[in-house]
Parts: C-alpha cells; structure tokens; sequence
C-alpha cells in the first residue's frame, strides 16, 4: 500500500466529494454524479463491499485483500463501500475501504465510489487536508467519489447513517438504468449486520466470507445451521450465499453465478 496516504490517486486526479441528506426519499434528490460516474463503468453492475478489519492483524487483511481482489479479477462495474481511509504510521492501513480501489487498478472499466455518514464535524487540518470527525477519519483518496450522507448540519450520524442512500442508490441504478446489484461482506460489527440483512430482505446477491470473523460469521453460522430465527427475517428464496477467505475461485464461482462478473 501507499506510503503517501493523503495523495490522491483517483484516475481523475480529484475526488468529488458530494453532501447528501439522509433525509431524502425522492430518487431525484440522490446525487446525479454518483449516477454519472456509476453510468461510465465498463458494465452494468454495483457491488457494494461490506465489513471492517476490527482486531484483524497483518495476514487477516492479505487474506481479505487477496480474496476479494484475485475473487473479482475481470469485474468491470461499479465498485462500491465505505468512503474512509485509515492511516497507521504514516502508510495506508488496509481495510476494506481500499478494496474498491484496488479492484479499480486491476480491472479497466471498474470505477471505485464511496459513501460515508458524517460521525461528526467536518473540518481542515494541516495544509487544508479535510478530516471527517475528530477522530480523524480520512477521506479515500483514490476513489472517483465520496458521498458524505449527514442528518442536516447540527446532528451526527452513526456509522450505519449512510445505509438506506445507499440502498436507495443502488436500487435507483437497477431500476433506472438495469444495474446487477450484490454485497460482499467480511468481518464487521452491527453495521455489517444490518447491511446484509437489508440486503437479503430486498433480494439481493450477498456473498459471505466465512472465516473473516465477527458478525459475517456470525450470519454463516446461523445460515449453516438453518437457524430459524435468521431465516424468519429473509425471503424463502433469499440469495445469501457462502464463500471462504482461503479460495478466492469460491468467491468467483458466486460472482459468476449471480452474473456480477463475466465467465471467461
């Protein structure tokens, strides 16, 4: 990964950074450039990569960078998560926030967005480098897009305030312009959760890396268990489906299967 965290790399040499209103229902008030970038993808597909890397050490985020990377080679669409960075010791840390990028690198014709919830007050360090909050969340810099969702200019979200735009987004393309959605989801805590439960509930594709840890697991485990529970929540002919972090063929054979990515 980069040593220079803060350049950007994005194939525009800029980032469009967008504020979208969580409030919003109207299709219309969802950021048309969003729309537009999506729209350039060498295919009519969105994938939103879903999770965290929360206790995960060194060889969990080769494993996850490889699975995910080497499991959509070939992917030409819209690929789709969280807007942050993290930076540790002055490189990039890798998370799963990099993966759009990376998959934009590898494959021409993929194009890399990226939504975020404002956690708290946007503001300008340093050399007028923008941070998201006083923790010092970092924008991507090598994403096309960044679409901050805030709940109006006084309250702070919780790191799942920006699900439902970008739910709404992603149903916007299908219906609109004939977009294949899917999720992948690896680790991640209660946000993970709800993003692929509310992605199950409306049908689509959600691949699961079984073997990253944490709520991902969590819903493996109950999936393989047919717990009762878990499928009370989920149409009969729900498309969750299992992958392994060791075989990246596992998460390409699904990607396949649910025409996210080409047979060749």
């Amino acid at each position: 990964m980069t040593t220079t965290p803060y350049t950007v790399t994005a194939p525009e040499n800029r980032v469009d950074l967008l504020v979208q209103d969580a409030s919003a229902r109207d299709t219309a008030d969802l950021p048309l450039r969003l729309k537009a970038l999506a729209l350039q993808a060498g295919s009519r597909v969105i994938l939103r990569i879903a999770g965290g890397c929360s206790n995960q050490g060194p060889q969990d985020k080769k494993d996850l960078a490889r699975v995910v990377v080497e499991g959509t080679l070939g992917f030409t669409g819209v690929a789709f998560s969280g807007g942050t960075r993290d930076i540790a010791d002055g490189a990039v840390d890798p998370m799963v926030t990099e993966l759009p990028a990376l998959m934009a690198q590898r494959n021409p014709g993929c194009v890399a967005l990226g939504t975020v919830p404002r956690t708290g007050m946007l503001g300008l360090v340093g050399e007028s480098r923008l941070e998201l909050d006083a923790e010092h969340h970092n924008v991507n810099p090598a994403m096309s897009a960044v679409c901050i969702v805030q709940d109006g200019a006084n309250r702070d979200l919780g790191w799942d305030g920006d699900l439902d735009m970008y739910f709404r987004f992603m149903t916007m393309l299908r219906e609109e312009e004939g977009f294949t959605l899917g999720l992948i989801a690896w680790n991640g805590g209660g946000a993970t959760y709800k993003e692929i439960m509310q992605a199950g509930k409306l049908g689509l594709p959600v691949i699961l890396i079984k073997g990253s840890a944490r709520k991902t697991d969590e819903v493996v485990a109950k999936l393989e268990a047919n717990d009762p529970e878990l499928l009370s929540q989920l149409p009969a002919d729900h498309k969750l489906r299992i992958a392994h972090r060791d075989d990246p063929s596992s998460v390409r054979a699904l990607m396949i299967e649910f025409d996210l990515i080409e047979n060749g």
